[in-house]
């Protein structure tokens, strides 16, 4: 009975000390360091889990990295401590990247065409937003907050965004052959696609060689990627300009909002965050 006591205490005592002192930690690691002139600073991350007495070592380890993924995902320099929905959410994340890897985004990715209406603007160009969806092997769709971190994490998502494009010119083609009207598609790309080498030559050659006028093609660019706007990408945005493709900023409004960048980049239209 006594010993049932103080193991209790002990494992109490333990579990306060997991809650109280890792934040105690992370602060004491980010003092100030001074050497001669110099200060330096360390910042950490920390993955906690607790167990019992029948708990496996490898086990643990395994929850306290998954903590220490949270704790990296959350901003870093905290401590984050494992719960089963940790675990859930690892899980799916594992299922979702499988599902990923099992199909050529050229066969797995679908788009669906999401009208921009007119309200107070005067109509002209009928538009739509590109809407990208990754159909599995057995059938079920899965959701680009979903997928698009998928493919960034396994190197994909060059591969993804070319597949939408293709899909979005082959959709522009055949509405001109078959309606005789013109519409423009407004597709999302990211920071990553931008930079990538050659990119905005081979968009426009791939409108060229489908007969497909620029103009039809609006390149979204995020407010967030203002932040890492480099000298590459810059030019991308001007080549992809001059090419007379369109170019929209989504999420205005959210976080950044230079009026500088509306007037130093080509863009052709803001897309301004409800909030």
């Amino acid at each position: 009975m006594v010993a049932d006591l103080i193991e209790e205490a002990v494992v109490q005592l333990l579990r306060d000390a997991v809650t109280t002192l890792p934040p105690d930690v992370v602060e004491a690691l980010r003092r100030a360091i001074v050497v001669g002139e110099d200060r330096f600073s360390i910042t950490s991350s920390l993955g906690l889990a607790m167990g019992g007495p029948d708990s496996e070592p490898g086990e643990l380890l395994k929850q306290a990295d998954l903590a220490l993924y949270r704790a990296k995902e959350e901003g870093r320099n905290r401590a984050s401590h494992f719960d089963s929905d940790l675990e859930r959410r690892a899980l799916k994340r594992l299922e979702i990247d499988r599902a990923v890897l099992g199909r050529s985004p050229m066969d797995a990715v679908e788009i669906l065409l999401q009208p921009q209406i007119a309200i107070a603007a005067r109509a002209g160009t009928p538009r739509f937003e590109v809407l990208a969806r990754w159909r599995t092997e057995d059938g079920t769709l899965i959701m680009p907050g979903d997928f698009i971190p998928a493919a960034e994490r396994n190197g994909l998502i060059g591969a993804v965004t070319a597949a939408v494009l293709r899909l979005a010119i082959r959709r522009l083609r055949r509405h001109l052959e078959y309606e005789g009207a013109e519409v423009r598609l407004a597709i999302n790309v990211s920071a990553a696609d931008l930079e990538a080498r050659g990119f905005a030559r081979r968009l426009l050659e791939d409108l060229h060689a489908a007969d497909v006028p620029p103009d039809l093609i609006e390149i979204e660019i995020t407010e967030s990627m203002l932040l890492r706007m480099t000298p590459s990408l810059k030019s991308t945005l001007n080549i992809l300009h001059r090419g007379g493709i369109q170019l929209s900023l989504d999420d205005f409004g959210t976080g950044f909002s230079s009026m500088a960048y509306l007037r130093e980049l080509p863009i052709s239209s803001l897309k301004i965050d409800r909030e």
